[in-house]
């Protein structure tokens, strides 16, 4: 009994690892577990009617646009988990040198120091690190990822319970009218 308790009650570390790159124009991605089990892995790349997640080797699976952007913006499963590092390295880079490639360095620059600023002071344990890289005489564009997420299993059960109750309180609305 006391196991299932700690079970509950443990906290899981979980990784995401990601990877932009204009040239191929996919993001790719992993997911681990304690930083070194790793849960899956794969890339995504836009198609004309979504998002296709490719998995594994032959399996992928297509998100519609519709069937995103139709969620209730009363859905907010995420904000019960605690996101305890974010960094990111941004490389850029033209051919020629130009102004536009160090004013959109400056830009994201500014964006993350504002964004680390607001979550010092109302998320002191979330780390963040940030970094912007330009290359001159070299034309490309390269995002890099990684972040921490902590949650337990009894995070996970009451959420599934939230989601639960408000889809038969929806549904008995629904009823009524």
């Amino acid at each position: 009994m006391l196991s299932i308790i700690l079970l509950i009650i443990f906290p899981f570390f979980v990784n995401f690892y990601g990877y932009f790159s204009k040239k191929s124009k996919k993001l790719y991605f992993a997911i681990y577990l304690f930083s070194f089990f790793k849960i899956v892995s794969g890339y995504i790349e836009l198609c004309n009617e979504g998002v296709l997640i490719h998995y594994k080797n032959n399996k992928a699976v297509l998100i519609y646009f519709n069937k995103v952007f139709g969620l209730r913006n009363k859905f907010k499963p995420i904000q019960d988990y605690n996101l305890t590092s974010f960094s990111s390295v941004l490389d850029v880079g033209k051919e020629n040198f130009s102004i536009n490639l160090l004013t959109f360095s400056m830009i994201y620059n500014l964006i993350n120091n504002n964004f680390g600023w607001y979550f010092h002071h109302n998320k002191p344990y979330l780390k963040i690190n940030n970094e912007v890289n330009i290359f001159i005489n070299n034309n490309l564009l390269n995002f890099y990822v990684k972040t921490n997420v902590v949650f337990n299993i009894l995070t996970i059960l009451i959420n599934l319970v939230k989601m639960l109750l408000e889809k038969v309180l929806y549904g008995r609305k629904t009823k009524q009218n």
